[in-house]
């Protein structure tokens, strides 16, 4: 189940990497066919949309989020956003999360390894004596002689 589970937060990581690629994809799509590159800095996301409307990022706008200007009006964080790709921090989150999600896949497959392996531990080793005993030939084999030896030779002991 945890297998699974790591499964789902790759993939989860996924989808905010697709985002970032689908955006430079799009945008070296666009650099092919018009000859020149479109910005997609991160400050489109807090800018009115009605200027946009009429340009290149027509294509591109719904896929870019709306936020609140008000995040945005120091001028130092609008000059990181307007230089900033805006598939950047999403590409970062979703990387981070697919990281984690790959390391604990294979922390997982190493104890599913390690599990099986212990299991099979005993079997193998019933296995290796087997195959031991079956080498030793039954005459080399001396068995510790418990009992009466000659009798007729000490006579007078007797049993208590």
């Amino acid at each position: 189940m945890l297998l699974l589970c790591s499964g789902l937060v790759v993939l989860l990581g996924l989808g905010p990497l697709a985002y970032l690629i689908g955006l430079v994809v799009w945008q070296i799509d666009m650099h092919v066919k018009t000859g020149s590159w479109i910005a997609l800095p991160a400050g489109l996301a807090f800018v009115d949309r009605a200027a946009l409307q009429a340009g290149n990022l027509s294509a591109v706008l719904p896929f870019i989020p709306r936020l609140d200007p008000t995040w945005a009006t120091h001028a130092v964080v609008w000059r990181v956003l307007s230089h900033l790709h805006i598939g950047v921090i999403p590409g970062l989150i979703g990387f981070a999360v697919a990281a984690v999600g790959i390391s604990s896949l294979l922390r997982q497959r190493t104890l599913i390894r390690i599990h099986k392996e212990r299991r099979k531990a005993p079997v193998q080793r019933l296995d290796k004596y087997r195959r031991e005993t079956k080498d030793v030939s039954n005459e080399a084999r001396r068995e510790p002689f418990i009992g009466a030896g000659d009798v007729g030779a000490d006579s007078d002991r007797r049993a208590a």
